[in-house]
């Protein structure tokens, strides 16, 4: 994800964006796996997970939703704000959840009736309770109890997509993250102007949002900054869907870091936008691109995308998996501490990859 807290943030996605998106393409490749951590219970993990700013989330193959990491500000869930350093159990979510996001220092996941719960830092609303007040524990998101396909927790705003192809959106809007046309902050979801039907994906950067049509074309909106976050070749925010330069057909997934963006081709190709001072980008520079540029050498067989705060990963046909970007905390699992301008290898995961996610300076993977 990406630095979208005060001090540092991560999001996103869940690769399966925020193993949100990808489950609504159902990549060849997913499919249930099992994980150990530290204190050596098995965890039997579905296609879902997420990492955010210093937190992972997974949902279980049982329904049940475990997350661990930081918990200052109650993202964990657990009725606490205790630092978790194994998987936790999320209260009141030991059954029937079906994706899970992490966002900057708020988390939300969809259950079984497709409604939404969100939990964590709430000063700008971004958990849709109708309030400002953090929540140590899963609430429910106002008007959201049921109709929901896939949720984005961004840096401090969320936004979900509905079974009829809607998308919603809540929390903070100074750069028009919402989509609604305006630049006040709101507690409750509001529609995406113009985005009532056909959509089927949607990803949420620090300040920015995206949506993948089910025309295959993304459009984007909120902040662009000076590194063309929204692909749409300016450097103006945008405060209504703005549509990417180029990308009007052929996308099957898209992926949000903090200020860049990376869209899959139905061909198997991968190209991103934005911000790119730590070849974040793949394509072998660290120039900043207004519109897509292509991902060095991932012109065919990617099956999955995750984008980090400042580095981005793909997931092979083969079950490879390939990641570059910023490095010097060993994110990109290479075996060094050395930035990469273009994919680079993860060291032992050449096959056998069920799902990625790049979280703020870590990445997680499913085999």
């Amino acid at each position: 994800m990406k630095r979208f807290s005060d001090n540092t943030i991560c999001l996103v996605f869940s690769v399966l964006l925020f193993a949100v998106f990808l489950n609504s393409q159902a990549s060849p490749l997913l499919a249930d796996a099992s994980e150990t951590s530290s204190n050596s219970s098995s965890l039997a993990v579905q296609s879902s997970i997420s990492t955010g700013n210093h937190l992972g989330c997974v949902v279980l193959a049982t329904g049940s939703l475990k997350c661990w990491g930081d918990n200052y500000r109650g993202q964990v869930g657990d009725n606490s704000t205790t630092v978790r350093r194994v998987p936790t159990q999320v209260s009141g979510l030991n059954m029937g959840v079906t994706a899970v996001s992490a966002g900057s220092e708020h988390t939300c996941a969809i259950v079984t009736t497709d409604g939404v719960k969100c939990w964590g830092r709430n000063d700008k609303g971004q958990l849709g309770d109708n309030s400002t007040a953090d929540r140590l524990t899963p609430t429910q998101v106002w008007g959201l109890s049921s109709g929901v396909k896939a949720v984005a927790a961004g840096g401090y705003h969320t936004c979900a997509l509905r079974t009829t192809g809607a998308v919603l959106c809540w929390g903070y809007n100074y750069f028009g993250a919402l989509g609604n046309n305006s630049t006040i902050a709101n507690s409750i979801p509001q529609q995406v102007t113009g985005l009532t039907s056909g959509v089927i994906a949607v990803t949420a950067g620090a300040y920015s949002t995206c949506a993948l049509l089910s025309t295959g074309s993304v459009k984007c909106w909120g902040r662009n900054l000076t590194y063309g976050t929204l692909g749409d070749n300016s450097v103006t925010d945008r405060l209504i869907p703005t549509q990417v330069s180029g990308l009007t057909s052929g996308v099957v997934a898209i992926a949000g870091g903090e200020y860049h963006t990376c869209a899959l081709l139905e061909t198997g190709s991968m190209q991103c936008w934005g911000y790119n001072y730590f070849g974040q980008l793949g394509n072998g520079n660290t120039t900043d691109q207004w519109s897509p540029s292509q991902v060095s050498g991932l012109t065919s067989g990617v099956a999955a995308i995750s984008t980090g705060t400042y580095h981005s990963c793909a997931l092979l046909t083969s079950g490879a998996a390939k990641c570059w970007g910023y490095n010097p905390n060993g994110g990109l699992g290479d075996n060094s501490l050395t930035n990469r301008l273009v994919p680079t290898s993860v060291y032992g995961l050449s096959s056998g990859v069920a799902a990625i996610s790049a979280g703020f300076y870590h990445s997680c993977a499913i085999l």
